[in-house]
């Protein structure tokens, strides 16, 4: 890899990469193929789409890669990290800057079969600064993300309350774009994981209120 020339890109991988804060863009010695290549220091929000970095979070730094490379697609439409690690960073970023069908597209490749090590773990519980975030497509990114850890993690094990998350969806669903809402059947999935689990947990303060409310709407949807 070598650093690109202005010349060498398309206007849609340069678009494309600066939704990666502090990025260098690079091109491959065989030609045709460009990536970015970014320092992932420890990323929070400032509101509004704005993103600041703590570049002396000793854990962070002693946990996470010196660097990530995402190699931008020939269309110039999305990014592939080379790790997990790589992809929850690349999830993080879009979120912390509201770039939620951003979020939304690239959900699948955290999609894991395996437990999280220590570097994807401190990456992923980040996740946590998106919880102020209450714009209605927030609420489908983080519920999105639920789904994607669930079958190796399980819900608690978000940083966030999930059945919760789900209730404040359900009764924002009209304002959610059409690219973040969720399928009926992510729906229909949360629905039956989040009850499972309050019923393996004997949750009594307020849990079935909250499920009975939750279903109701979401049954007026339909």
């Amino acid at each position: 890899w070598y650093l690109a020339c202005d010349t060498q890109l398309h206007p849609s991988m340069v678009k494309q990469a600066s939704l990666v804060s502090n990025s260098l863009i690079l091109a491959s010695v065989q030609g045709g193929r460009f990536a970015a290549l970014l320092a992932p220091f420890k990323p929070h929000t400032e509101g509004q789409g704005n993103v600041g970095f703590d570049r002396n979070d000793t854990e962070w730094n002693a946990a996470v890669s010196k660097c990530f490379l995402y190699e931008i697609h020939s269309s110039g439409s999305f990014m592939t990290a080379r790790s997990l690690a790589g992809a929850l960073y690349l999830v993080l970023l879009l979120f912390l800057k509201q770039e939620y069908e951003a979020v939304c597209k690239m959900v699948t490749s955290i999609t894991c079969d395996e437990e999280f090590n220590a570097e994807d773990e401190m990456v992923f519980r980040q996740l946590a600064a998106t919880i102020e975030d209450v714009h209605p497509n927030a609420h489908s990114c983080r519920l999105k993300i639920s789904l994607a850890v669930n079958a190796v993690h399980g819900l608690r094990w978000c940083p966030w309350d999930v059945g919760a998350e789900l209730q404040v969806y359900i009764r924002k669903i009209n304002y959610v774009s059409s690219a973040c809402r969720l399928s009926r059947h992510e729906e229909l999935e949360l629905l039956s994981v989040v009850t499972s689990s309050w019923d393996k947990a004997a949750v009594e303060l307020g849990g079935m209120t909250l499920l009975r409310g939750t279903v109701r709407q979401y049954l007026r949807h339909l």
